[in-house]
């Protein structure tokens, strides 16, 4: 049955930019900054405390509810001095997919610093809207997915929702978007991402493509 997709909400971090490795270099200052009570060694174990969100991986290693605004002034100077580069391949799947559907960023990221990263790697072009954080707190991540939705006037089930972890999936479902690639190769990895069920897992950007053609036939 032809679907009629008119939208493709993409997650940022893991699924567009190579950002983890990155993410736990800031974090490991901020891990010395706090003397937090644990101290991820190497990606494997930063990426066992991480849980479904920041916020919960703050407070495994130990970090108080009160030092979050401190935690978020060092991050956001730290993740100034980084830029993550493009998965490979990325760039010619969003220049294909610009063709035919408007596409979004969603994101818990920072707006300017996705933007200017977009910008550099010559992205930023393919994307209608950019949805991320501006500093303050975030709404949740199925709130931001409507926000797209009714900016655009576009059904849930016109739109494609594509990230790398379990609250992606979480949030689509709420957001009553039920077409969801996710990318194996972000953050989450495979065997964490099965937990959900999924019925697409991409081990690639060129995967990614292939799934939306896949749905939208």
């Amino acid at each position: 049955m032809f679907k009629m997709i008119k939208l493709i909400i993409f997650d940022y971090d893991g699924v567009i930019v190579d950002s983890f490795s990155d993410n736990f270099e800031i974090y490991k200052k901020i891990f010395l900054e706090l003397d937090t009570k644990i101290k991820p060694k190497n990606l494997d174990e930063f990426r066992k405390v991480y849980g479904a969100t920041y916020k919960e991986m703050r407070k495994t290693v130990g970090i108080k509810e009160e030092d979050f605004d401190r935690v978020d002034e060092i991050y956001e100077r730290e993740l100034k001095k980084v830029q993550p580069k493009p998965f490979s391949k990325i760039k010619e799947v969003l220049a294909e997919l610009s063709k035919k559907y408007k596409l979004v960023v969603v994101s818990a990221n920072y707006s300017e610093h996705i933007k200017e990263t977009l910008s550099a790697f010559g992205l930023l072009s393919f994307f209608d809207l950019i949805i991320g954080s501006t500093g303050s707190d975030l709404s949740s991540k199925s709130r931001l997915f409507l926000d797209a939705l009714q900016k655009f006037k576009i059904k849930p089930h016109e739109t494609i929702s594509v990230g790398d972890r379990e609250i992606d999936f979480i949030s689509s479902k709420q957001a009553g978007i039920n077409n969801i690639v996710l990318a194996g190769y972000g953050w989450d990895g495979v065997e964490k991402l099965k937990r959900q069920n999924p019925e697409i897992i991409a081990d690639s950007p060129e995967e990614i493509l292939k799934a939306i053609k896949e749905i939208d036939k």
